[in-house]
Order: C-alpha cells, then sequence, then structure tokens
C-alpha cells in the first residue's frame, strides 16, 4: 500500500486485490510478476516499509522471508 499499487484496506489477508497489486509492482520493477513476495520482492519492497504509516503491516510478515 505504501507503494502506490493497492487501494484497498489492509486486512492481513493475501486476497486477489493483493496479489495483483504485488504483481503490479514486480512488473514495475523488472521482477517475475507472479505475485509471490520471494526475496528479491522483498529487497523492493523494503525501501517503501515504514512501520509508523498502518501499524507496520510490512514488518509483520517478515516470517515470510
Amino acid at each position: 500500500k505504501n507503494a502506490g499499487f493497492y487501494q484497498g484496506n489492509v486486512d492481513g489477508k493475501m486476497g486477489p486485490m493483493t496479489r495483483e497489486a504485488i504483481r503490479e509492482f514486480q512488473r514495475m520493477n523488472d521482477l517475475k510478476a507472479d505475485g509471490i513476495v520471494g526475496q528479491q520482492t522483498w529487497v523492493r519492497l523494503g525501501v517503501y516499509a515504514d512501520s509508523s504509516v498502518g501499524g507496520g503491516e510490512l514488518g509483520a510478515a517478515e516470517i515470510l522471508k
């Protein structure tokens, strides 16, 4: 959401809107657009991580690394 690719409410679920936002982010960052947040996608998303915005949703997903 911080990167501007997702416009819905953050609910902690990986739904179709989230997957499409991830794919669009990946396309715009020259990554494989598979909708999976792998290591390369995490690295690129890192610049948008801000724990003061939205309660740190991105940080909570660090377990997936």
